[in-house]
Order: C-alpha cells, then structure tokens, then sequence
C-alpha cells in the first residue's frame, strides 16, 4: 500500500454480490508510477488533482482532475504522474466477472479515458464513504445496506461515463429512464413490480403502459431478460455452480432457473455453458430487450 493510501476492503463473504467492488480506495498526490500487464482485476478510477500521462494497450491519454480512466483485465498499462503536482485519485477495483457484464451493457468495451470534468468525483466520493462503512460492517450479519448502496452507485458512475462517451444512443422519458436504471441496477435483488408506481410517484398501469410504449416490453418482461443476460453472462464466464448463478441473477430457487432458462434458449444451464465456453452471448446495450423473453 502507497504512503496515506486510504484503502476499503470489501470483506470476502460478499465479494459474490453483482458489481460489488473488491476494494475502494483514494491515492493522495505523490510520484506515482506504475505498469500492468494482463492484470487480473478492472479498475475504475478518478483523478481528483494534479494531471497524469496514461498509456493503454498503446493508446496514449492525458488525464485532468475529473477525467475517467477505465483499465480492463487482461490489458496493458503505464500510468505515470506529472511533477510538480503530483495526482490524486479515487479508484474502484472489481475481481468479478460482473463488472465485465455491465461494461458490455453500457457499450464501454474498448472505452480507457472519459474526460467528465466534475461530474463523477461526487460519485467516486460517496463510493469511498459507504465501502468504508461496508468493510467494517459485521460478516455474520445480512448483507447491509451501505453494500446494495455502493452495488447501484457503480451503476451510476457507468451510466454517466456512458452519457459521457457517447454510448447510450436510446433516450427515454425521465420516468421510464428513471425505472430502467433501477430495473438495471437491482435486477439481482426482489422487486416487488405491483409497487412500481411508488418508485417514480404515479401508478403502477401507467408505468407499465408507458414503460411498454418506449422499450417494448413491460417491466416484467424486461427484468427477466437482464436475469437472462446475466445468467448466460456467468454460465458463459467461469465455473459458478448453477444454484449460485440462479441466486445471483435474482431467480432464487436454482431449479426454477434451470426450467426457466430451457423453456427461453431450448438448452439446460449446464448444456448451455458446454457450448458457449469460448465466449459469452452477445448482449445489447442498446435499451431494447435483446432476446426478447416470454417470461414466467
């Protein structure tokens, strides 16, 4: 660990949570310098002060307080400091295949450098403050809130970097936009969709008929692809069993998922994975239900 380098580690019981980071952390300004081949984890971080030279996969950037920088797994990096200023930065590490999933979604594969001036460092800052409430939190304890906080507030951070590097290219309603980024955000968890009104203050019919109106699907419907999505994502990448993957995706019980998911791709779980082991499913970002499911 770096000389003052505030580092928040999220303990190993709820690593598992969908795009949870591993740890979060703040750099104050100081001669940084490093280099990564092939690392093992993503990165996600915000530079607060000073100003850096940053070099990914051969792509050189300059970076300025509130630019973004984005270091995938398996890339090749340089990141270097410019005296006398020496940079600060807030950084969010992820471990999990999840956090590829929500890259894809968003459409940022490829993307390393967002110049979002001021936008973001709220939202890096809030990261900070809730994963240091998380990493003391108690472990035999149920999942506290500061973690489902932190878990959406990622969600936030890459919408934004989106809208920043001009991959969202649907635009919604603020209501409907409003319900998307939940239904997005909290897929994996119970949703209790006959309350849907109360979320964004109207009723529930007229959310679901304007919500059907603007992407094609009812909220329903839309919540079981992203479930979907995600599973396929997991089966695809790595060795997750299939009753933790269905609890992961928001399914619960791992033998509905499996009749769920065979009654939507015509394959089991299991034969799915055997035959997609050399990549995941292609998955759209684009704000429309890609495959289109027909539910329960």
């Amino acid at each position: 660990m770096k000389q003052n380098e505030i580092v928040y580690r999220i303990p190993e019981i709820w690593r598992g949570v969908p795009f949870l980071p591993t740890a979060v952390g703040f750099s104050p300004a100081q001669a940084h310098f490093f280099q990564r081949d092939r690392p093992y984890r993503t990165s996600i971080e915000c530079l607060v002060s000073g100003s850096a030279d940053l070099v990914v996969d051969r792509m050189p950037f300059e970076l300025r307080p509130g630019d973004v920088f984005l270091l995938p797994r398996f890339s090749t990096f340089r990141y270097e400091a410019r005296p006398p200023a020496f940079a600060s930065k807030f950084y969010l590490y992820f471990e999990r295949e999840s956090i590829e999933l929500l890259l894809s979604l968003f459409r940022l594969e490829g993307i390393f450098h967002v110049p979002a001036g001021a936008t973001l460092l709220p939202l890096f800052r809030s990261a900070h403050a809730l994963a240091e409430g998380l990493s003391a939190a108690d472990p035999r304890a149920p999942f506290p809130r500061q973690g489902k906080d932190l878990a959406h507030l990622v969600h936030r951070v890459l919408h934004t970097l989106a809208e920043g590097a001009g991959t969202l290219f649907v635009r919604h309603s603020p209501l409907v936009q409003r319900l998307k980024d939940f239904l997005d955000a909290r897929f994996h968890e119970t949703i209790p969709l006959g309350r849907l009104g109360q979320l964004v203050g109207t009723t529930s019919t007229y959310v679901i008929r304007r919500f059907k109106a603007e992407l094609g699907a009812t909220p329903h419907h839309y919540l079981l692809a992203r479930r979907f999505e995600a599973a396929s994502f997991l089966l695809s990448h790595g060795e997750l069993p299939v009753s933790e993957i269905a609890q992961r995706c928001g399914f619960g019980d791992g033998r509905y998922f499996a009749t769920q998911f065979k009654k939507q791709t015509g394959r089991t779980p299991t034969a799915f994975r055997e035959g997609n082991r050399e990549g995941a499913s292609a998955l759209s970002a684009s704000g429309t239900v890609l495959p289109r499911f027909t539910g329960r």
